[in-house]
């Protein structure tokens, strides 16, 4: 059955291929948030992360794409700089979570979220 997001916006982390998971998301009705996770930065200096973590805090997130199990632990890190880890949790409940793989379903799962 082909995807269809409906004009659901959806998150990736991709780096490598973000304009490729960009044009894959378009595809199939969606509108993309890129948030790229490979350039190393202080936790504290990621201003990306940190947009982003307010915009799903906001509600402004549908669906978000986990990658690999330490994007998915880290992006709780910097949640919990400026917010209780709760908060965070809370949050992912609320939308589709799609993990690609055991080691975000590990990652979740130590979030208590399975």
């Amino acid at each position: 059955m082909p995807i269809d997001f409906q004009g659901s916006k959806v998150a990736s982390f991709e780096s490598r291929r973000a304009e490729e998971m960009a044009h894959l998301v378009s595809h199939h009705r969606g509108i993309p948030l890129s948030a790229p996770t490979m350039r190393e930065i202080p936790l504290e200096k990621s201003t990306e992360a940190m947009a982003f973590i307010d915009r799903l805090l906001a509600g402004d997130v549908e669906i978000l794409i986990l990658m690999t199990g330490v994007g998915t632990r880290m992006l709780a890190r910097v949640a919990e700089l400026k917010h209780p880890l709760e908060r965070f949790t809370g949050s992912l409940r609320k939308i589709t979570t799609v993990a690609r793989g055991p080691k975000p379903i590990a990652a979740l799962r130590e979030l208590g979220l399975d």
